[in-house]
Formats: C-alpha cells, structure tokens, sequence
C-alpha cells in the first residue's frame, strides 16, 4: 500500500513539472477556478450491521484516496446559498481486511465538497458528498467463495459522507483530516446483499495545481418555494435472500409534502405504497397457509429531510409499515437518495430503500408537483 502510495505521488510530481513547463497557449485549465490534488490515506473498520459481516472481519481496513478537485464560481444562487462549495473526481481504494473472502473495493465517484462556513484565513471545515461506482475484486460464489455474504456482484452503487478539517500550510499545500462513512451495495439486484458500511479516520495532502479566486460572497434573495406537494411513481426489481435467479418486481407510490424553512432545507412527511413480489415466495414464514398475492402490498409512512442544490434535492426518509401482512426485517424502513426537477412540474428519482442500513431495493422513478408559489 505504502508503495502505490508513493508511485502516485511520483507521478504527480511528473504531472505538476509538465504543466509548469507546457506552453502558455489555451488550456481547458483556464476555464477552472483553481485546481487540487489530493492523496489521502485512511484506516478504519467495516461497520458490523449484520451478524453475517462480523464474523467475516479478521483485521482493521486500509487504503488510499486521490482526488481532482475545483471550486465553484458564485454564479449561481445555490452556489452562493452553500458557501461556493468545490467539487470533482476521485477514485478510492479499500483494503476490508479479509482479502481471501472479502477481498478489496475500488471506486469511482464524483463529489461535493460544501463549507460548514465562509472560509476566513488558513483554516476550514466542510462536509462531503461521494457518489458513484463500486467494484468489489471477490464477490459471492456458491463454490469458490461461499462465505461471502456481504456482495454478489461485482459492481455497486457506492455513497460516501466525510467530516473535514483542512489547514493551508503554504500557497500551494495544504493538510486534511476526515471522518469518513460509506456504504456500498448493489441495491439487491443480486443476492446475498448485506452490503459493506465503513467508518475511517483519514490523513490527507493536498496540492494546488492552479491558483483559486474567492468568490465575492452576496446572500441572493428571491421568492425561494416554501411548500412542495409531490407524488412519484417508482419501479425497480430485486431478487429475493433465498437467492434465486429469478427476479421480482417491486415498485412503490409516494405522496410527499414538505416545509422549506430556508431556501436550502426543508422537512416533511408522506405516505408510500410498496409492492413487492418477492414477499409471498417466502412460504417457510407462514404456517399452515399459503400465501397470495396480497401478501406483496404494504402501506407506510415517513418523515423526510432534504436539501436543495439548485434543481437537485438530496433526501433523507425514516418510515414505519402501517399496513402490512409479512414484514421480515421489522417495521421500520428509510430511504435516502436523489431528485432532479426537469421543470416546475416533473421531477426524477433515483431512491434506496432499506431495512436497518440493509439495502431492500432501487426505487427508479418519475414525480409529479403541484404548482405552488416561489421558484
């Protein structure tokens, strides 16, 4: 690990004393308010959430991070709203600490970085958002590896969520400290799926490539939308935890009002309507009579908090089933993930519902809102 880390940062050394000796022509560059690298290294453990996962882990996670990054311009009014937040690429690498079962995770994902307050002198906090793609180099086999319970498929949605401290050393060089959650899983298009959950502490340096200009900071004002009166409807499919083939559909309809009590957050409630196929194959659960088709019909409701960046809208849901005939991981479920307004009146959704953080299934799907009053 030690020495990957250093050949990337040999290699950025190279990079660096190119730029500084390219000609001066017109560069894609230019067109950036500044540039970083960053090369991080993180230790940390996966997070148990599931008996299946404790028994898995051997020794503590390690691994490394790089990063491409820039910083807004201010001129936007959510730009102005989160501070001139920056944002970029990265890729992480992941040892989990059990390389003959569990093996290691490498992803790639872009990201948002949001200040906590306006940056004054050297030092800043901030919080960050990963999103992106996960591959997992061992995964689930009934014969070569069939302890894996964790991930089946190679390939995941991975989330990210770190608390940073950063300190400017020189013009160009900085350091960083972080607090970092993840989750990675495939949202059950394949099973098993217990999904991996990490928490790390991360060291970071980071160097810039192209100088930065501080925005010039004016708090927009306008007529921002107080009430949000949405309805979606969602699909998706899953396949089942007696890992069959077979996959099931599944698809939901949600109602949703939410307060915006400042033009970047807001809170609400709803109500959702699940449909699940896989529910009623779960014969062994249901004693002495055989299970229909209603079985697969569940009632909920939830309470939400969201944030707005622009047309887009990052969602937290925590629910309870109000009706139901077969819950097998309890009453409480959550959601948590993306929505894009097309316009004032059509919105997309790209959601994960889970049970206690493990992944029940992707919910794809289109909305509807009513027209009220503000942008």
């Amino acid at each position: 690990m030690v020495r990957k880390f250093a050949l990337c940062v040999r290699l950025l050394i190279v990079f660096i004393a190119f730029q500084k000796t390219a000609s001066a022509s017109q560069s894609p560059l230019d067109s950036l308010n500044g540039l970083w690298f960053e090369a991080k290294m993180h230790y940390g453990s996966v997070f148990p959430h599931n008996s299946g996962v404790l028994y898995l882990l051997e020794r503590n996670l390690s691994g490394a991070e790089f990063t491409l990054s820039t910083a807004s311009k201010g001129r936007h009014q959510w730009e102005q709203l989160y501070r001139n937040p920056k944002y970029g690429i990265g890729y992480n690498y992941t040892n989990l600490g059990n390389p003959e079962i569990l093996g290691n995770l490498h992803a790639f994902f872009g990201f948002i970085d949001i200040p906590f307050h306006v940056p004054r002198r050297n030092a800043t906090f901030s919080y960050k958002v990963d999103f992106g793609l996960g591959y997992f180099s061992k995964t689930y086999d009934p014969y070569e590896n069939p302890l894996n319970h964790v991930v089946s498929s190679s390939y995941n949605v991975y989330i990210g969520l770190d608390f940073i401290g950063r300190y400017r050393i020189t013009k160009n060089n900085d350091i960083k400290a972080s607090l970092e959650l993840t989750h990675c899983s495939n949202g059950k298009v394949r099973t098993p799926n217990l999904g991996i959950n990490t928490i790390t502490l991360s060291a970071a340096w980071l160097y810039s490539i192209k100088p930065y200009t501080q925005p010039r900071r004016t708090i927009p004002e306008f007529d921002y939308r107080k009430h949000f009166i949405e309805f979606f409807l969602n699909t998706g499919g899953k396949r089942d935890d007696n890992m069959r083939k077979e996959v099931f559909l599944v698809s939901s309809i949600v109602a949703d009002y939410y307060y915006a009590y400042s033009s970047k957050y807001a809170f609400g409630f709803g109500f959702d309507g699940f449909y699940d196929g896989s529910l009623s194959q779960h014969r062994e659960y249901f004693q002495n009579t055989q299970p229909d088709n209603s079985v697969n019909y569940q009632l909920g409701a939830h309470i939400g908090f969201r944030a707005r960046y622009g047309n887009m809208f990052i969602l937290l849901n925590a629910g309870h089933y109000l009706s139901y005939k077969y819950i097998r991981h309890g009453p409480v479920y959550s959601r948590i993930g993306l929505r894009y307004a097309l316009n004032n009146s059509v919105m997309l959704n790209l959601t994960l519902k889970a049970h206690n953080t493990v992944a029940d299934f992707i919910e794809w799907g289109i909305g509807y809102r009513i027209n009220t009053k503000g942008k």
